[in-house]
């Protein structure tokens, strides 16, 4: 009988976008209807809260911006491949500076793009992931490309935590370190992949056993 398995190349990519929907796309769009509630009883188009007010048609720009600033630490640090994604698009552009809208902050633009120039980094996860637990037969250019990138995570992770100093570490925005700390252990699946099939290659099979007559 065939066992359908889970597609984690699939399923993780997914699981990424969906938990970027919660913390961007549907809490922008709470705050819009939160401030045009507010805005329903006003005379002369102006949202007026309590510290500040604006006009009505700045809400949506007012909640993408809010919400993309607030969570872009945490969007950032969850999808930190997609840095490459920026570097690439800065390179032909504005390099060495990264480049993003002139009216938009860095930490809101990556609010929106991160996730979707990480989608390559969630299925190569996946794919190492089905390799870990032996439902896909690995290549040895994957398992070296990934393991590879772990390696270069775990180097950035030590230099983060040991190569600097106390003070710099404390001006050091955190989310850095959680998003480098989060990726080594994702990408941790290809040496695991790794030991994993050469294990399985040392584990002597059982000889057949012969029935004689």
């Amino acid at each position: 009988m065939h066992t359908q398995r889970i597609r984690f190349a699939i399923l993780l990519p997914l699981a990424a976008l969906a938990v970027w929907y919660f913390l961007v796309p549907a809490q922008i769009g709470l705050i819009w209807i939160q401030l045009q509630l507010a805005a329903r009883h006003s005379t002369d188009g102006t949202v007026r809260l309590r510290n500040f007010s604006m006009p009505r048609d700045s809400i949506l720009s007012f909640a993408v911006m809010s919400v993309g600033i607030r969570q872009g630490d945490t969007v950032t640090a969850l999808n930190m491949p997609g840095l490459f994604g920026e570097v690439l698009i800065s390179l032909p552009t504005t390099w060495p500076e990264l480049w993003h809208p002139s009216s938009v902050p860095p930490e809101g633009w990556r609010s929106f793009c991160f996730p979707f120039f990480c989608l390559p980094a969630w299925w190569f996860i996946g794919r190492g992931l089905e390799s870990l637990l032996g439902w896909r037969r690995p290549r040895w250019g994957t398992l070296l490309i990934g393991t590879l990138l772990c390696a270069a995570f775990l180097t950035l992770l030590l230099g983060l935590t040991f190569g600097e100093s106390a003070a710099e570490r404390a001006n050091e925005k955190q989310f850095m370190l959680y998003g480098v700390a989060f990726w080594t252990l994702a990408f941790g699946v290809f040496p695991g992949a790794w030991i994993h099939r050469w294990l399985t290659r040392r584990k002597p099979h059982p000889e057949p056993i012969k029935i004689s007559f």
